[in-house]
């Protein structure tokens, strides 16, 4: 995978010259080719650049996963705005916060998006692009910026969703060095030479999503833009559709594709790789990923403020299930497990991940987040706010984050490991545990879970009285249809520790 490219947007252009009628872009019946897509995107440089739009500018997009979306964040990298990518949905209020926050000079918002604050806000429908071609001047100018690399970036949004989210600083550069990493862990599966078809089931928005994008377009392949589905099945219903599949998801989506595995059958049996991301599943439904779903199951653990720390991929997942992989080996970088005084701990002691080098990005836009919570960035080194445990072989286990950790009595309790008993229940969906201060120094817990075909409280009871011991059993539990997630799609735990306070 080529990697000397400054701009990102110069991918689209090459590979323009190089195959300008393979299939760039794919939403629905819409096909957009390279030759194609280098010309939306040159027209659409040339638009910014006329209204204003700058190197270092901040321009935020937050629109739903269309053609339009991906042609303005490839624009906006080539005229150098620093990017920041937003969920659709997010609301009017965060909207006015993130541009306050982030200094944004301009907004693009889908027709029925959020109302806007920023100085230029852009409402871009299905005929947007059609209308900005008529609005530039001379097509065949280039708007594409001379900047060095550590000019051209973007802030990656934290998915926190009390207070004004971190907003991380990456660059372009950055994006193409993680996605080497990223696309090592595939080997032969995903080359230049044959980048199968990268399936988009939610916007670039999320880190996860935006860094898969970059790797695909970087490789000259197709990326297929799926809709919003409300139900698991159609979403398996549209990858199927598809053949020589990449497809990243979040947890949510892996655990759809399990209650929708058919019982004879795996449910994609040809898909070349299902990759989980965004936050580590449970061992056992990695296990049933692999045997329900399919046989290609790799989860990458990582963080916009380096990219990928992990790798599992499908032979260690069934050895090595509760493990979120072995640390990447990258020249340049270095991943370390450490303690309170930051000294490597040895393997079985939980430790407090960090790294270095050429992958990690410079800080938070605005300084005073590196002191708000438990990730931050000092001397070099970046700590993503994660314990983990190392065993002798070199795998990694997460524990939790420092942020979500509380006492129970004389123990320090990381909920992940509850939730991942919890759920091992079959009719027990999702569970996710929060602390509640008891006023005695310590916190009672609560538990929140969805649950299915009918399972009442005193099964629930029964399970937990079972698996778990005294200490870490929930004290309270309360029933949702859906666990609340941030725009993000990650799970909003602040607004359930918030819930926590205020039900019981």
């Amino acid at each position: 995978m080529k990697t000397s490219w400054q701009n990102i947007s110069d991918a689209v252009f090459y590979y323009a010259g190089h195959q300008p009628d393979r299939a760039a872009l794919i939403e629905g019946p819409r096909t957009v080719s390279y030759r194609d897509l280098a010309a939306l995107v040159l027209q659409t440089s040339i638009y910014l650049k006329n209204i204003g739009i700058k190197l270092g500018y901040p321009v935020a997009i937050a629109m739903r996963n269309n053609i339009e979306n991906i042609v303005l964040t490839l624009a906006a990298f080539r005229v150098g705005a620093v990017l920041v990518a937003l969920p659709a949905d997010v609301s009017d209020q965060e909207l006015a916060a993130r541009v306050t926050a982030f200094k944004i000079i301009a907004t693009f918002t889908d027709p029925d998006g959020p109302s806007s604050s920023a100085p230029m806000a852009v409402r871009v429908g299905p005929d947007w692009l059609a209308d900005t071609c008529r609005l530039i001047g001379d097509p065949t100018a280039d708007a594409r910026v001379e900047a060095q690399p550590h000019e051209l970036r973007l802030i990656i949004v934290s998915s926190g969703s009390t207070g004004i989210p971190k907003g991380i600083i990456a660059t372009q550069q950055h994006r193409m060095l993680r996605g080497g990493t990223y696309r090592s862990f595939f080997g032969a599966g995903w080359t230049v030479e044959n980048p199968g078809n990268l399936l988009l089931p939610a916007p670039p928005s999320m880190s996860f999503y935006g860094q898969f994008l970059v790797i695909q377009l970087l490789l000259g392949g197709t990326v297929v833009l799926l809709p919003k589905f409300d139900r698991g099945v159609d979403l398996a219903n549209a990858i199927a559709a598809f053949d020589d599949v990449i497809c990243p998801i979040v947890p949510n989506m892996a655990r759809s594709f399990i209650a929708c595995a058919p019982d004879d059958r795996l449910l994609f049996p040809n898909v070349r790789a299902l990759i989980p991301g965004g936050l580590p599943l449970a061992g056992h439904e990695k296990l049933a990923l692999i045997r329900r779903v399919s046989p290609n199951i790799h989860e990458i653990y990582g963080s916009g403020g380096f990219g990928a720390f992990a790798h599992l991929g499908p032979d260690e997942i069934l050895e090595h299930s509760n493990s979120v992989g072995r640390a990447v080996s990258i020249p340049g970088n270095q991943v370390e497990l450490v303690d309170a005084d930051d000294q490597p701990v040895a393997p079985g002691v939980e430790g407090r991940l960090r790294v270095r080098g050429t992958h990690v990005s410079p800080g938070f836009f605005n300084p005073e987040d590196n002191q708000r919570g438990a990730e931050h960035f000092v001397d070099g080194w970046y700590y993503p706010g994660d314990i983990l445990q190392r065993d002798e072989a070199g795998f990694l286990y997460m524990r939790g984050r420092s942020d979500d950790a509380f006492l129970a009595g004389e123990l320090t309790v990381y909920p992940p490991e509850i939730e991942d008993v919890i759920t091992r229940h079959p009719d027990i969906e999702e569970a996710v545990v929060v602390g509640r201060p008891n006023g005695t120094g310590g916190s009672d817990l609560v538990g929140f879970l969805v649950v299915r075909n009918g399972l009442n409280h005193e099964a629930v009871v029964a399970h937990c009285m079972a698996s778990l011991p005294p200490l870490k059993r929930p004290q309270m539990v309360f029933y949702l249809d859906t666990i609340p997630r941030t725009g993000n799609g990650k799970i909003d735990r602040p607004a359930l520790k918030q819930t926590a306070m205020r039900l019981v």
